[in-house]
């Protein structure tokens, strides 16, 4: 049992070789030429030196065989180049040895590159961000004196009640618009589809857990339109008396 687990575990340390994956299909010809072998070579050659992460990569043609040694970043690079070779014209089969590399500071440098990549569009972003900002701020400004006026709620409104209802709605409605409007600015609205839809499953799993209260807001919602008491209306009732 312990010999077929470190056989397993062997054929499991060595790489992956990329030549089981695609190889060119067609006619083999007879003639060899060696003449077509270098431009095979040089051609690929080519092509790899305007690909970034094939610099570490040699190929050699004979007999329309081509041969990739080497070392690339990840798999899925060594795996495109069978892709690359096999659209020469002339290319008989492939084998593909290149491997992943192990060093550190090759595999490093991508990720720092996309790091600064991103800082510098950051930094780009900034003027854009400050003007999303910037009307984000003056939309809520606006909310918060339109909320604060006494009319049109207080005359639209039954109560007070209803009144503070309709505040927090205007709120609501001035934050998610300049929501909007700032994420619109800046160019990334489809993020908004997924604050809203996280926001919805949060109120719903709150929903679930507070119902109580949300049915006693509600009715009390109901209530205060529909104001099915008036002033003094507990004094006309009859008063019973337990002896």
């Amino acid at each position: 049992m312990i010999r077929v687990l470190l056989i397993l575990l062997c054929l499991g340390a060595n790489p992956v070789w990329a030549q089981t994956t695609e190889q060119p299909q067609g006619s083999i010809e007879v003639e060899d030429s060696a003449t077509q072998d270098a431009a095979i070579a040089v051609r690929i050659r080519d092509i790899l030196n305007e690909l970034d992460g094939y610099e570490e990569v040699t190929v050699t043609v004979s007999s329309g065989i081509v041969t990739l040694r080497g070392t690339t970043l990840d798999a899925a690079a060594a795996a495109r180049l069978n892709e690359i070779a096999a659209r020469v014209v002339g290319v008989v089969a492939i084998e593909n040895e290149v491997v992943e590399t192990t060093d550190v500071v090759a595999r490093l440098n991508p990720a720092v590159e996309r790091f600064q990549n991103r800082f510098n569009q950051a930094v780009a972003l900034l003027p854009l961000a400050a003007v999303a900002l910037l009307s984000f701020l003056l939309i809520l400004t606006a909310e918060i004196f339109l909320a604060r006026m006494r009319n049109p709620w207080d005359r639209i409104a039954p109560n007070k009640f209803i009144a503070d209802i309709y505040r927090q709605i205007v709120r609501i409605a001035f934050f998610v618009g300049g929501l909007v409007i700032a994420l619109d600015i800046l160019g990334a609205t489809a993020l908004l589809g997924t604050i809203l839809g996280a926001a919805g499953i949060v109120g719903l799993a709150i929903g679930f857990a507070v119902r109580d209260s949300v049915e006693n807001f509600i009715a009390s919602i109901m209530l205060s339109i529909r104001q099915p008491f008036r002033p003094n209306d507990v004094g006309n009732m009859p008063i019973v008396r337990f002896s």
